[in-house]
């Protein structure tokens, strides 16, 4: 099931707004980075590494965090949010950020 509504992501904006404050608070730091970088498609830590520039060894304690929260899922190397609703919900918020030729350098 497809929701394409307003509304529902007006209601649903205090849980939304209530993880990417937790994340942006938590460590370990660059959560939310990495959050941003999945907006567009699932990717491998190696593809993460080269759209943040975080390390690989930087990027395991924050991909395993993500994952205990239940907010990113990890199938068959690749790394992608856990309720689609979030990811779409990021690219509402940001979408000056996920426009190409952004360089993720900016995040």
């Amino acid at each position: 099931m497809v929701i394409n509504s307003s509304s529902f992501y007006r209601d649903g904006d205090a849980y939304f707004m209530g993880i990417w404050r937790q994340v942006g608070s938590s460590q370990p730091d660059h959560q939310s980075k990495v959050l941003l970088c999945l907006c567009d498609r699932p990717l491998s830590i190696s593809e993460i590494s080269d759209k943040t520039g975080l390390s690989v060894s930087s990027l395991q304690p924050i991909l395993s965090a993500l994952q205990k929260c239940g907010i990113i899922t990890d199938t068959d190397g690749y790394y992608t949010y856990a309720v689609e609703l979030m990811r779409g919900w990021l690219k509402r918020l940001y979408p000056q950020l996920l426009t190409s030729g952004h360089r993720e350098s900016d995040w």
